[in-house]
């Protein structure tokens, strides 16, 4: 039997986190990331107390379309969400991915 991280051991399974918005801007300078330039300007073109609900309807719209391109790909076992404070926007996202039905 193979140790782990030898060459003929199994990978190790990759789980994406997606994190709804809002305080993206703030999160990726933290986390010393970089999101894609026509990410970049949509955010900017949404930021202003006045679009907030817009900005956040983009954020779930493009993790929602995000994630179903994951899962799609096959290549990632599932999905894990850090919600942050945000749970009603995962909530969200789980409900478009058709993941989540509520229960009376």
């Amino acid at each position: 039997s193979a140790s782990p991280g030898s060459p003929s051991s199994s990978p190790p399974h990759l789980t994406p986190a997606p994190r709804p918005p809002p305080s993206f801007k703030r999160m990726t300078g933290f986390c010393k990331t970089r999101i894609p330039p026509a990410m970049a300007k949509r955010v900017a073109e949404l930021s202003g107390d006045d679009k907030k609900a817009e900005f956040a309807e983009y954020g779930i719209d493009y993790l929602t379309d995000l994630c179903k391109q994951l899962v799609a790909s096959k290549l990632v076992p599932g999905l894990h969400f850090y919600a942050l404070n945000q749970s009603e926007r995962t909530f969200q996202i789980l409900k478009r991915l058709g993941y989540y039905a509520p229960t009376d």
